[in-house]
């Protein structure tokens, strides 16, 4: 079940497409959203020296006081166009943003996040999904910058390559695959594709759980793993896409890290992945 679902919203146009998102997910499960303003000391603050003055200090503190204030009525106004107030909550830390993020992620259900986007006047709002998405351990929902719908499409794509994190993130999105209309399974190999025990077994565990998926192979798009499978989300005008997420460490030993980094930054569908 889907009952608590966080967005980080900073607002900036990827977090909005966020908050779209998160609005959707959360109209569609009857959840209650919590929007997170995680942020650091903005850096004309963390490099003042020791003699600046206290009045001029208190300034620049009174200066972030309000940009997070006008972030905050932001996200509200376009949380509550959609859903009743009493299920919108707001949650303002400073600190590490990224490590904030991650540490308030691990107590809900779901984390929505917006591409990465520069803030060169704000870099204290700046987040990097993917030092987030590798250490949260908790499903993450990416969204495009240009997302607008106002409904969730029901179509579904599971990238599968049969390794750790793609299980991870099949496991992870079963509460979502459960309430789509049609769901497909994708594999890209290069070669003359075989059946594996973990294709039988990702088979049976979706079956048990009532989702009578699809699996479909593709060979690589120009030599591109992630080109073949957005080509495919497009042909079945697929709504979301869940892929296994990477580690920096691991990206050369794992199919889909080099994969899920184009993903990440490309996609036109929001991706659901999980580490």
């Amino acid at each position: 079940m889907i009952n608590n679902v966080l967005v980080a919203f900073n607002g900036g146009r990827a977090s909005r497409a966020a908050v779209r998102a998160a609005v959707n997910m959360s109209k569609k499960y009857d959840a209650h959203l919590t929007g997170l303003l995680a942020y650091s000391r903005a850096e004309i603050e963390r490099n003042l020296p020791g003699w600046f003055p206290d009045t001029m200090r208190a300034s620049i503190a009174e200066i972030t006081e309000a940009k997070t204030l006008e972030i905050h009525e932001s996200f509200m106004s376009l949380a509550t166009q959609s859903l009743p107030q009493a299920k919108v909550h707001w949650i303002d830390d400073q600190g590490d943003a990224d490590r904030l993020v991650i540490q308030h992620s691990r107590l809900f259900d779901v984390l929505v996040l917006g591409q990465y986007e520069q803030l060169p006047q704000a870099s204290e709002f700046m987040l990097h999904p993917d030092k987030i998405a590798e250490r949260s351990g908790r499903p993450l929902l990416l969204t495009p910058t240009h997302y607008a719908q106002d409904y969730i499409n029901d179509c579904a794509v599971l990238a599968w390559d049969g390794g750790d994190s793609a299980a991870k993130a099949a496991m992870s999105s079963i509460p979502y695959l459960k309430t789509k209309k049609s769901v497909h399974v994708v594999t890209v190999r290069a070669s003359k594709p075989q059946k594996t025990q973990a294709d039988e077994a990702l088979r049976n565990q979706l079956l048990r759980h009532g989702i009578d998926a699809s699996f479909v192979t593709l060979d690589p798009v120009r030599h591109s793993i992630s080109k073949a499978i957005v080509q495919f989300c497009q042909e079945v005008d697929a709504g979301l896409l869940v892929s296994g997420a990477y580690g920096h460490k691991r990206v050369a030993e794992d199919l889909f890290g080099g994969v899920t980094k184009d993903l990440m930054t490309h996609t036109n569908i929001p991706v659901l992945m999980a580490h």
